[in-house]
């Protein structure tokens, strides 16, 4: 693989060949290191999960070192895991398994967006549903002026193409709501109607009020946690003009921009420019300004929805429990 990697002419031209696809960084790099020669080649997930997997091959020893680390906020290793490729356990496999799948991911043919045909699918999710049908899963409530504004805002741009991996979507069967309970009082409590990251998270409408302009909106992990996220859906339409998909976890729902690694959406300003026009506010420009937004919904909310999980014996997170 390293021998691959190495004549690859993106490398030649920047030093290293990169690909961040929904929340994961593949990465290829040769670097030195107390005089030997090195090439890495990993993975690094965030999305809340915060892992980074690393294969290393040394030039001169021939030998390979693998890496499997946790990372804090600030993407430094809190724990660390390293050994060799004879090592047992679930961590060679881990890791060996990251770094054949960064080998595909960065030898694989890039396809030129001009080449794509106009009526090919946005990622996961399907865009080509009229307002009719996305209304459908809304049964007797009213949707709110500012989400229709949002969804004819998609069907001309695109999904995914203006908030990193955000798309507007179908939910009317609640079959991940039902993975968190099975009670109907409990199910029938939420309205999914957005992708929130890569990974599968989910934003839902919490019904607490027949108008869904007063009802917060929470995001589903898809690994574990609910958070209320924004006190209602202009505030989450702010959040979006951030450009950067929702990190989910069981404790903590946050918005994190890495600019090392930040790669502008295609339809970015458009939408930055559509929201000011829209709405009056100025898009977000820090990971701060996001916190903020969130915060004030928690405030808001937070423990009239923690009191209603408890209700049907779902765990809530720490954060709450030392609060």
């Amino acid at each position: 693989m390293v021998e691959v990697l190495s004549e690859n002419q993106e490398l030649k031209e920047n030093g290293k060949i990169v690909r961040h696809i929904s929340g994961t960084t593949y990465l290829f790099i040769p670097f030195d290191y107390e005089g030997k020669k090195y090439s890495q080649i990993s993975e690094e997930i965030s999305n809340g999960f915060s892992i980074r997997m690393r294969a290393l091959w040394c030039h001169e020893d021939e030998e390979i070192m693998l890496i499997l680390e946790y990372l804090d906020e600030e993407g430094n290793p809190k724990y660390q895991w390293i050994n060799d490729e004879n090592a047992p356990g679930i961590e060679l496999f881990c890791v060996k398994n990251a770094a054949i799948a960064t080998f595909e991911m960065l030898t694989a043919e890039v396809v030129e967006e001009e080449e794509e045909d106009a009526e090919t699918e946005y990622s996961d999710y399907d865009s080509r549903f009229s307002l009719e049908e996305f209304a459908a899963q809304f049964g007797n409530y009213e949707l709110p002026e500012d989400l229709v504004k949002l969804y004819e805002f998609e069907q001309e741009y695109g999904v995914e193409t203006y908030s990193e991996c955000f798309g507007l979507t179908i939910n009317d069967d609640k079959t991940g709501i039902k993975t968190w309970s099975e009670e109907e009082e409990f199910y029938n409590s939420f309205i999914e109607f957005a992708g929130a990251n890569g990974s599968g998270s989910s934003y839902a409408y919490w019904l607490i009020d027949k108008d869904l302009n007063n009802c917060p909106i929470v995001v589903f992990g898809d690994e574990g946690g609910i958070h209320i996220v924004a006190e209602n859906t202009r505030k989450l339409i702010q959040l979006l003009t951030l450009d950067t998909e929702i990190s989910v976890d069981f404790d903590y729902a946050y918005f994190y921009k890495d600019e090392e690694y930040y790669e502008e959406s295609e339809n970015k300003e458009e939408f930055q420019e559509w929201a000011k026009a829209q709405f009056g506010f100025n898009a977000i420009e820090s990971n701060e300004e996001a916190d903020e937004i969130v915060e004030q919904a928690k405030r808001k909310y937070k423990q009239k929805f923690n009191d209603f999980l408890v209700k049907f014996d779902i765990e809530i997170s720490k954060e709450d429990d030392d609060e």
